[in-house]
């Protein structure tokens, strides 16, 4: 029970001018009551009417309306009896409300439903139609809740109401036939049918049907059931690199194994430096023929990421591979392999370390991927040659420094140098580095590439 307060902008001048009057206007809104649909008679047999009948009880205001379908087919009111009574009493209302109707074979387990809307609630009964003499298929359950990638699952489809010397089923997972192993169970007139498969990553999201053929039904009839399960996140493995040794101008294989992932659809992508590298390289050429340039159609490919296969643990496998020949620029930067599927991001990094490059000033690297503008971001600077103990480091957003407790600073895992580290959500977004050693300063600007 609920207080409704119409015409809100009146409310102030009508107070003002009679307080009885705006306490008229408040009205209590009473909910209803709605009963199960009931059947007339309780069992109904196809070429003969039925009785549909829903009572409606205790509702205010009176204004009520009701809507009866035949699956996703409305009825038509022609077919609708309604009467509607108010007590006295409480002044409260109730109706009922009853549709008549033939029902065919083809009615036989056809969900009914009454739609009661009473000041925007909505309110949905249903009834199965469940015919004298025809067999009645229950929806598929699965013996696991959430099932999981390898375990062994247990369809069943019951059906009652049914000679087994008359009925036949046949499994689908999506539109392919099954021939695993299926079972079928019979206790006096009901049927189950079973079908016990092994879970694989292909069953997430497919649609399994039980279709059902009887000598007294027209045509089959069918019921589905849609396995889902929790997602797993990808393990990847450390990046492989051959040479083992890069050089500087000499192309380089990266290669990374991606496993235990349940996601078929996702995406593989390579960084270098927080820079996507392309797939190809992407050559152009005149053609004489037009005007326009076109992409030459057998560009050398930078990336090639293998095709899906299912691992001995049930879940996929791939591979992805860069070719890429890198500079003197890249020395000391990192190459990144990026899995993304459904908000799972996951990833791995190779530094490199050049044979034949040239030594070169630190420069600062954006970590973070796609950096957004009120999101945290992390930021880098290596340098080459000293010591962490030796320098004092130092970041700034714009003319602002960053507090130091979101700064770390650490030796090279080689010992080749340093390299200091920054996460924070940045305002301005033109960063400054700085660091003093005994041998000077350096100090070094980065802008940050806003997506």
């Amino acid at each position: 029970m609920v207080l409704v307060q119409p015409y809100p902008d009146l409310l102030p001048l009508l107070y003002s001018h009679n307080p009885l009057c705006v306490a008229s206007l408040y009205v209590t809104v009473h909910s209803p009551t709605v009963s199960d649909i009931q059947c007339t008679p309780t069992q109904p047999q196809w070429g003969k009417p039925v009785r549909l009948f829903c009572a409606i009880n205790n509702f205010f205001p009176q204004y009520c309306s009701t809507r009866w379908y035949r699956g996703q087919e409305i009825l038509p009111q022609s077919s609708v009896k309604e009467d509607q009574v108010e007590d006295p009493e409480s002044g409260l209302f109730s109706r009922t409300t009853a549709v008549q109707y033939t029902p065919t074979v083809n009615d036989h387990g056809t969900e009914f439903c009454v739609e009661i809307t009473h000041h925007k609630e909505n309110i949905k009964k249903t009834f199965p139609m469940k015919l004298k003499g025809l067999p009645y298929i229950e929806s598929i359950t699965c013996n696991r809740d959430s099932p999981k990638v390898g375990e062994e699952l247990t369809l069943q489809c019951k059906v009652t109401g049914a000679n087994a010397r008359n009925i036949t089923a046949k499994w689908r997972a999506g539109s392919d036939p099954i021939t695993g192993e299926m079972k079928t169970e019979i206790n006096r007139d009901t049927v189950t049918f079973l079908l016990r498969l092994i879970s694989t990553v292909e069953h997430y999201g497919k649609i399994f049907t039980c279709l059902i053929r009887h000598g007294d039904l027209q045509e089959p009839m069918e019921r589905n059931i849609t396995l889902k399960w929790a997602d797993n996140p990808p393990t990847l493995s450390e990046i492989e690199v051959l040479p083992t040794n890069p050089e500087v101008h000499k192309e380089a294989t990266f290669r990374i194994t991606i496993s235990g992932f349940s996601q078929k659809d996702h995406q593989v992508r390579w960084f270098l430096q927080g820079s996507q590298i392309p797939e190809s390289l992407k050559k152009v050429c005149s053609d004489p023929k037009i005007d326009a340039p076109k992409e030459e159609e057998d560009a050398p490919k930078l990336i090639e990421t293998s095709e899906l296969q299912i691992g001995e643990d049930g879940l996929y496998v791939c591979s992805s591979t860069l070719r890429y020949t890198p500079t003197d620029k890249d020395n000391g930067t990192f190459i990144r392999c990026v899995f993304t599927a459904k908000g799972i991001i996951s990833k791995k990094k190779y530094q490199l370390s050049l044979t034949g490059a040239e030594m070169k000033e630190p420069m600062i690297e954006c970590v973070t991927l796609d950096p957004r503008k009120g999101e945290a971001v992390t930021l880098e600077c290596i340098i080459r040659g000293v010591g962490v103990s030796h320098g004092i480091f130092s970041w700034s957003d714009g003319i602002f420094p960053i507090d130091e407790g979101l700064i770390d600073n650490s030796n090279l895992p080689d010992g080749s140098g340093c390299i200091s580290r920054v996460t924070f959500t940045p305002d301005d977004g033109h960063i400054r580095f700085e660091a003093t050693f005994n041998s000077g300063t350096i100090e070094k600007t980065y802008q940050l590439p806003w997506v």
